[in-house]
């Protein structure tokens, strides 16, 4: 018998960017704004780790069952990590 699992999948995507300013806040007030703006495209190639961890069995509540690939996994985090972070 099969048992499903949760995986955390965990992506860290890293860039260096130029920015104009008067001081490092500023600069990275800016660079907030432009991210947020989308001036910042990010793919595969800024990729710096991506983890798999598999949890145990979380019986408490139910399970969403999805049939995406990993691209559809990856992209629909970027727009999460966009939403919650950008």
């Amino acid at each position: 018998m099969e048992t499903e699992y949760d995986v955390r999948v965990t992506v860290v995507m890293e860039m260096t960017v130029p920015v104009f300013a008067k001081g490092m806040e500023d600069a990275k007030d800016i660079a907030k704004q432009k991210w947020k703006n989308g001036e910042y495209p990010h793919d595969a190639a800024h990729l710096k780790s991506l983890t798999f961890e598999t949890l145990y069995p979380d019986y408490s509540r139910p399970m969403e069952k999805t049939g995406n690939s990993p691209m559809d996994v990856y992209t629909s985090l970027v727009a999460s990590w966009n939403k919650d972070f950008g």
